[in-house]
C-alpha cells in the first residue's frame, strides 16, 4: 500500500488508483471531541463534506456497479467513513470486494465491534482499523460514550480469538490513536493496556492531530479563494492547547518503553522543536509540500459524490451516480486539480492533512 505514497505523474490519463476510500454512510455513534462531526460543528468544512443533509447513505446497487467496475484493476478498497459498523450492507460490501479479488479495509470507532466480528471475520476483512485515544476513562470522555474502550477493546479480542482458532493472520489488527491535548500525557498508558490485553497487534499508529486553523484558513482563502476553506478540528482540540513539554515527554517515555507494538509515529516529530513547529507554526510544512492524493486515490462520499480525501476541499469531482467511476477519474476536474497541484506542490491548508504528512 505505501508504494501509493510516491506516485505522482501526468496531470490526465493516469493508471487506475491504487487505493478507493468509501464513506458508506454519513452518521455517526460517537461524540469525539477532536472531531467536527462528533461535535456538530456544522460551520466546518469537514462537517459539511462528511455529513451532507444528512441523510445518505450509499446505495448497495452502485456500490456493487462500482466495484465490478474497479474488479480489473484491484485497488484497496478502504471503508473509511463515517462510521461504517452502522452501514446495514457493510459484511455484504467487504464479501463483493474479496470475491472480486479485491483487499478490504474498515477503520471504525469500535462501539459496535463485538456484534460485528463474526460478520467481519466471515466476510474476510484484511486490515481492521480501530480509534482509541487513551486508557478507558480517558478515551470514553474523548468520545463521549461510557463504555466505549470495553466495547472496543471486546471486540478486539473476539477477533484476535477467532484468528488464532482458525489459524489465520487476517484481519490484522490495528490501533490509531489521534493525538491533541486531552490524552497528550495517557497514550504511555494506552500502550500498557494493549500490550497488557493479550491480543496481537500489527500495529499502533500515534496520530498528531490534523487541523486547519481559523488563521491558515484566512491565509489560504485569501491565496485561492476559488477553493475556500473553514478551520478544522480546532473547536474542542485547538492545536495551540497541545502542552508541547508534556507531549515530548510522553513520547520519550513511550521511546525507552520499547513497546513490543509495532508503535508508529505519524508523523514522527523527534524533539521539542518539531514538535513547536507542528502545533504553533501550521503553516510550515514537513516533508516535500506534494499532495500526491489524486495520483493515487479518491474518496466516494455518502451520496455518491467523489473528493480527494476526507478533509480535503470542497471539490465537485463528480458522482458515481452520474458517470463510471474511470470516467471521473480522468475526467476534466481531476485533470484541472492535477494540474494546479503540480504547480503549487500543495495548497496553504494542506500542510497538516494526512495525505501530506
Amino acid at each position: 500500500m505505501r508504494r501509493a505514497l510516491y506516485r505522482f505523474g501526468s496531470s490526465w490519463k493516469m493508471p487506475p488508483p491504487l487505493r478507493v476510500f468509501i464513506n458508506l454512510n454519513n452518521n455517526c455513534n460517537a461524540k469525539c471531541q477532536m472531531c467536527d462531526v462528533g461535535q456538530g460543528n456544522e460551520n466546518s468544512l469537514f462537517y459539511r463534506t462528511m455529513v451532507q443533509d444528512g441523510s445518505h447513505g450509499l446505495s448497495p446497487d452502485k456500490l456493487e456497479e462500482m466495484l465490478a467496475e474497479l474488479t480489473p484493476f484491484k485497488p484497496l478498497i478502504a471503508f473509511n467513513g463515517v462510521e461504517p459498523t452502522l452501514y446495514k450492507g457493510l459484511a455484504v460490501a467487504i464479501k463483493s470486494a474479496k470475491n472480486k479479488g479485491m483487499a478490504t479495509q474498515v477503520t471504525t470507532n469500535g462501539i459496535l465491534l463485538p456484534k460485528l466480528a463474526d460478520d467481519l471475520f466471515d466476510a474476510g476483512t484484511d486490515t481492521l482499523w480501530v480509534s482509541l485515544d487513551g486508557p478507558p476513562e480517558t478515551h470514553d470522555a474523548i468520545r463521549g460514550i461510557p463504555g466505549a474502550f470495553n466495547k472496543a477493546m471486546e471486540g478486539l479480542k473476539e477477533l484476535h480469538s477467532k484468528k488464532s482458532r482458525a489459524g489465520v493472520k487476517k484481519p490484522s489488527l490495528n490501533i490509531v490513536s489521534t493525538i491533541f491535548h486531552l490524552n497528550q500525557s495517557a497514550i504511555y498508558q494506552l500502550l500498557e493496556i494493549l500490550q497488557k490485553s493479550g491480543v496481537l497487534f500489527d500495529e499502533v499508529m500515534l496520530q498528531h492531530l490534523q487541523f486547519i486553523t481559523p488563521h491558515q484558513a484566512s491565509a489560504h482563502n485569501r491565496d485561492f479563494p476559488d477553493v475556500p476553506v473553514t478551520a478544522i478540528s480546532t473547536a474542542s482540540s485547538h492545536p495551540a492547547s497541545v502542552d508541547i513539554n508534556a507531549l515530548y515527554q510522553e513520547k520519550r517515555k513511550i521511546d525507552a518503553a520499547g513497546f513490543g507494538l509495532n508503535v508508529r509515529w505519524k508523523p514522527h516529530l523527534k524533539d521539542i522543536s518539531e514538535m513547536e513547529r507542528y502545533y504553533r507554526h501550521p503553516e510550515i510544512f514537513f516533508g516535500d509540500k506534494k499532495c500526491r492524493v489524486f495520483w493515487n486515490e479518491l474518496q466516494i462520499l455518502a451520496d455518491g459524490s467523489v473528493t480527494g480525501s476526507q478533509r480535503c476541499f470542497s471539490l465537485k469531482l463528480g458522482n458515481i451516480n452520474e458517470k463510471p467511476f474511470m470516467e471521473i477519474w480522468n475526467g476534466p476536474e481531476m485533470v484541472r486539480w492535477r494540474t494546479l497541484l503540480k504547480q503549487e506542490g500543495a495548497l496553504p491548508a494542506c500542510s497538516r492533512c494526512c495525505s501530506i504528512l
